[in-house]
């Protein structure tokens, strides 16, 4: 039976272990992005109306209408998983596995031997480059070998804590400091 960790994270015990599910978080990011998607049809057609001669203007309504549907699509995608999405991570000793889902249906996932993960650590969120362009979210990391793994994103301090806590249950993950590599691996590389 699924029982509340913190904020909106669930969890259980499954035999040694714990499985714990993190839904996607909806915030204003994804708000954000989805109007960019409804709004960048709209920018098409007008620049096609702008620069293109003419002859080719009669193209600029299918251009706006393949556009904006791929851009309803699109939007319409990024919301649902907003509101839909979910990762699910399983720890015992033996192993580890970050899967994603979305409606049920798991699009990808990934296996993890614990004896080759160590550093497990919370990194708030933050804003990259522009600094209201790009934003990386919160998430959760561990080393795996040489290589970054991210296994949640957008959960919350408090969020973090309790899960790292709960994972440290299981297994002690160890500190590991090896030399820093900037590359963010994500799981699906």
């Amino acid at each position: 039976m699924l029982e509340q960790l913190a904020g909106r994270l669930k969890w259980e015990r499954t035999g040694l272990g714990i499985r714990v599910i993190v839904p996607a978080r909806l915030n204003w990011l994804s708000i954000r992005v989805a109007l960019w998607l409804l709004l960048l049809p709209v920018c098409l057609e007008y620049l096609a109306r702008l620069f293109l001669s003419s002859v080719h203007r009669a193209l600029a309504p299918a251009t706006f209408d393949v556009s904006s549907r791929i851009g309803f699509c699109a939007a319409a995608l990024w919301l649902s998983w907003a509101f839909l999405g979910r990762t699910i991570l399983t720890l015992t000793p033996a192993g580890m596995t970050v899967e994603w889902s979305y409606l049920g249906i798991v699009l990808h996932s990934r296996a993890f031997d614990p004896a080759s993960l160590h550093d497990l650590r919370y990194l708030p969120a933050k804003w990259r480059w522009f600094k209201d362009m790009l934003y990386a979210p919160s998430k959760i990391q561990l080393d795996e070998g040489s290589h970054t793994r991210t296994i949640a994103r957008g959960v919350t301090e408090p969020e973090a804590r309790a899960l790292i806590d709960r994972m440290m249950e299981v297994y002690n993950f160890p500190d590991y400091s090896a030399p820093d590599n900037d590359e963010d691996d994500e799981l699906d590389d």
